[in-house]
Parts: C-alpha cells; structure tokens; sequence
C-alpha cells in the first residue's frame, strides 16, 4: 500500500493499530469528511514517509471539490478547487456578493462533477439547490468557508443543523 484514503477517524484507528515498519511503503495520505486532528497529523509523519494531506467533497459534487496539493499541505485547511471545479465564496445574504480575502462565505460550486439535481417521487417536486449568480448556475453547498490570498480554502462550518462524525452525516434535530 502506497496511499492511504479515508476520514481521520478511520485513518487514526489504522495507524494506533500499525506496528512499526507497516506502512513504511506510504508515501500520501488524503483525508476528508470531518477536520483533521493534529494527533493524526503527528501519527502519520511518525509511521509513514508519506505527506498527509486534507480535501473537502460532498455526495453532490462526487469525487470531490477542493483538496491540498501533496507538494504544499497546509493543515487544518482543504486546499484548493481542483482542475475543472470553480468556487465562489459569497454572502450569505441577498443579493448575493463575493466576499473579500479571509471573509466567511457560503460556498457554491460549479463543475462537471456537479449532480444534476435531486430526484422526486410522482406529483413531487424535488428541492433546487442551484442558485443563479454572476449569471450562471452553481450549486449551493450550505457549507461555509473562507479563502486566503492565495486562494486556499478553509472550512468554516455549516448553515444546516448537521454534524459529520466518523464520515456520517447526523441530524441534529433527529437527535434531540
């Protein structure tokens, strides 16, 4: 094995259970689906050779949207769009705006790997999650985010009432 691919929770339990010499052969690690604790960070760098390093995606924009690049990981960040993704972070309040450098927005997201839209039973009618803005249609993630001047992303939350623990998505009002 030469990368190794999941959320931190997972990766954290494979590399607590590695014995030295295990994953001597990694050289990446990507994770994504929740923040990245730096105890994983830490654990990688002392079991692998590899670079670990953070994206961000949603089942709605399958693979993935933005991710760091293996030569420049910055922790606690998710990188930049990748080839073929546009994002714009803007306001949360109309009309929406592109907010500025190091500005929290909700992010919205353009590409071919963008769903088409949800799917409805006979006689419904299903959710648009697009928006039309700068004249052409993006797809509203209800994430938050902010950029810095180099155009790297940070997550910054969400608009809904979601929680995302070991890569699962959990209703908050289903839980109360």
């Amino acid at each position: 094995v030469t990368m190794l691919v999941g959320p931190p929770s997972f990766l954290d339990g494979m590399l607590q259970q590695a014995m030295p010499g295990d994953l001597a052969a990694v050289r990446l690690g990507f994770v994504g689906a929740e923040a990245c604790p730096q105890q994983v960070y830490d654990a990688f760098a002392a079991k692998t050779c590899g670079v670990l390093f953070e994206g961000y995606g949603i089942t709605e924009c399958s693979p993935g949207v933005s991710c760091n690049r293996p030569e420049s990981p910055v922790p606690g960040t998710i990188g930049f769009p990748i080839p073929s993704v546009e994002v714009a972070l803007v306001s949360l309040e109309e009309p929406l705006r592109r907010v500025g450098t190091g500005e929290k927005g909700m992010m919205l997201v353009r590409g071919d790997n963008v769903f088409a839209g949800y799917l409805a039973g006979p006689g419904e009618t299903p959710p648009d999650p697009f928006v039309i803005f700068e004249g052409r249609r993006w797809f509203r993630t209800g994430d938050l985010a902010w950029a810095d001047a180099e155009g790297r992303l940070t997550f910054a939350g969400r608009l809904g009432r979601f929680v995302k623990l070991g890569g699962e998505m959990l209703s908050l009002p289903q839980m109360e």
